[in-house]
């Protein structure tokens, strides 16, 4: 029996985890290291989006355990997705820590963590983290825009929303 390409190893995880089917994702992780495959950055990614779906501590600090060990927690995809899956499972401190150790940081960095904030009721410093990137130049994408403009609207935050939404139209999202 031949063995399994590394390549059909991610488009399985990756499958499954598209699919919300993180368990399923976990499960062929797991069988992956069995026959052997060392997981590679695309692996870990995709195992990152599963561990999202399952909120797992466990799983998700196993996956970030075999990150480490192969130097890759601050590669821009994997370090983004770090961020992004600690702040999705409401551990705000972690992917906090993660975001402000990565030498470069993106839209999708600062709107993962920014959300992450929004979502855990940490309106205020989620609003000096948008700041911060707008500050640090990075245009919000249109997600990250509507999700402020949510947060304001649950907080009574109307200046900050009139602010939003005239930056959402000087960045042509208002017909969105």
């Amino acid at each position: 029996m031949s063995q399994i390409q590394p390549f059909t190893w991610d488009s399985l995880i990756s499958a499954h985890s598209k699919r919300g089917e993180g368990f399923n994702a976990l499960q062929l992780f797991e069988k992956m290291q069995h026959a052997n495959q060392v997981p590679d950055r695309v692996t870990l990614v995709c195992m990152l989006e599963a561990c999202s779906t399952l909120c797992g501590i466990q799983s998700l600090r196993l996956v970030h355990l075999h990150i480490v060990e192969r130097g890759l927690e601050m590669d821009m995809a994997v370090g983004s997705a770090l961020v992004d899956v600690y702040a999705r499972c409401k551990l705000l401190d972690h992917a906090y820590a993660i975001f402000k150790r990565l030498p470069d940081r993106n839209v999708m960095t600062w709107g993962g963590l920014i959300s992450g904030f929004f979502e855990c009721g940490e309106t205020s410093k989620a609003f000096e983290l948008f700041n911060g990137s707008l500050f640090e130049g990075i245009q919000p994408s249109v997600v990250t825009s509507l999700g402020v403009l949510k947060a304001c609207s649950r907080n009574v935050a109307i200046e900050e929303g009139l602010l939003i939404h005239d930056l959402s139209c000087e960045m042509g999202y208002e017909s969105d």
